[in-house]
């Protein structure tokens, strides 16, 4: 008798695992749906590269001809001149403007890929709040680019050496000259930065993964506090370590990990000069954190479903919840015993 309700309840098990790998295939659709038109649009518009040249390098369609997107390449490309003019989109329309097709390659992937979680929450209006949030966070970040750019030009100048053939180099002007390569660099960086154009979508895609590395640090906390306690979460449907589902999150931990050293390591000059906004990688980053721990912050405060987010169809009320992390700890095992009556009980 035992065994055939184990046979039942591993039955059941499969069910549920497979009702919840058919139920995300409609979220992934919707998301493909939501994100197409901007991944697109950043397509459609013709690169700096050629806008310099004055034709299309990659066949394909645009919104319009090389020349006439550099006739409004000021109202598109970010500048500080730019926003002392009062021209304030700018904060939003840098991100449709690349270098060269590679570059919108490399953004439109990791918007594809880092925005998922944001969909998931709060449907397409979050996400793209977070991807915009995120840019115009990071294009106005001018301190942290001024930043970058004095420790890239300090790292760019050699040191002095410690010996020129056989003679060695006194301390002191070893001194004097590591000065002269500080002031270089803390003059030269502001003529530098009020003098560049910045843009691309990296910074709101940064956004979106800062966003979905909270979300999955959130979510391995949560794990790691009820594998200590011996108790699911609320509702009993948090997944734990155990669980296949975890391996997402940690790759995402572990990813992101080495992107911000990564950021880090270069925006403070370890490759010289690179001429990529990493200082706004990391505003765009940080932001998207931030947004993830006010969506964290909700969670304890709201057990309902979030206005505009990802609605997913319902199991089986006696399958339970497809939603739910697999295993759901609600729904198994389930505990019999027999009655005084003889009769098998669960």
């Amino acid at each position: 008798s035992s065994s055939r309700f184990c046979v039942a309840d591993s039955r059941c098990a499969r069910h549920l695992a497979g009702a919840r790998l058919m139920d995300a295939w409609p979220i992934e659709i919707e998301y493909l749906w939501s994100i197409g038109p901007f991944l697109a649009l950043l397509a459609a518009v013709p690169t700096v590269e050629e806008i310099a040249r004055g034709e299309l390098l990659q066949a394909r369609p645009v919104v319009a001809p090389p020349r006439e997107v550099g006739e409004r390449y000021r109202d598109l490309v970010l500048s500080e001149r730019g926003l002392r003019e009062g021209r304030w989109w700018t904060l939003f329309t840098h991100v449709l403007l690349h270098e060269n097709f590679e570059h919108v390659l490399g953004n439109a992937q990791s918007v594809l890929l880092n925005g998922l979680k944001a969909h998931a929450d709060w449907g397409a209006p979050g996400l793209y709040g977070v991807l915009l949030a995120s840019a115009a966070a990071a294009a106005m970040n001018s301190r942290g680019r001024e930043h970058q750019i004095r420790a890239q030009l300090e790292a760019q100048i050699p040191k002095a050496p410690e010996k020129l053939g056989p003679l060695d180099v006194p301390e002191s002007a070893r001194e004097l000259w590591d000065s002269l390569r500080r002031g270089t660099a803390r003059y030269a960086s502001p003529a530098i930065q009020s003098r560049s154009e910045a843009f691309g979508a990296s910074g709101g895609a940064c956004g979106l993964m800062g966003y979905s590395f909270a979300r999955a640090l959130a979510q391995l906390f949560r794990a790691w506090a009820e594998a200590g306690s011996g108790r699911p979460g609320a509702g009993g449907s948090s997944a734990t370590i155990g669980d296949g589902w975890m391996l997402v999150p940690i790759l995402n931990v572990l990813q992101c990990g080495y992107f911000l050293m990564n950021e880090w390591r270069l925006m403070h000059g370890d490759r010289g000069f690179t001429r990529v906004d990493h200082a706004g990688h990391l505003t765009g980053f940080a932001v998207g954190v931030g947004l993830a721990l006010l969506t964290e912050a909700g969670d304890r405060f709201s057990t309902g479903p979030r206005r505009g987010g990802t609605r997913r169809r319902r199991a089986p009320r006696e399958l339970g919840d497809a939603g739910d992390s697999f295993p759901p700890a609600a729904h198994g095992p389930r505990r019999r015993y027999v009655s005084a009556d003889g009769t098998l009980r669960e």
